[in-house]
């Protein structure tokens, strides 16, 4: 499977699978958002306007916001490393 990987440095290609790449990346620093997301943790924002859904973005420019359920935002959100 090709995955595309975004970094600060540019895009990527990586001839793998979702899953054996989550197994090799550190769960402290990354993590699974979504069937189709892995993300490190300190490329996150989160916005949340008051009375708003909560997004969450990527900090690397000219990416789409990431919508979630309010359960997967506020299991992203506790293992957060800026509060």
């Amino acid at each position: 499977m090709n995955l595309r990987c975004l970094t600060q440095a540019g895009k990527h290609i990586v001839y793998d699978s979702l899953i054996k790449l989550e197994t090799r990346l550190d769960p402290n620093q990354f993590v699974r958002i979504h069937r189709s997301h892995i993300v490190n943790l300190a490329q996150l924002q989160f916005d949340q306007p008051p009375g708003g859904t909560t997004t969450i973005r990527l900090r690397i420019p000219c990416q789409s916001s990431l919508l979630h359920s309010a359960d997967q935002v506020e299991a992203v959100s506790r293992l957060n490393p800026t509060p």
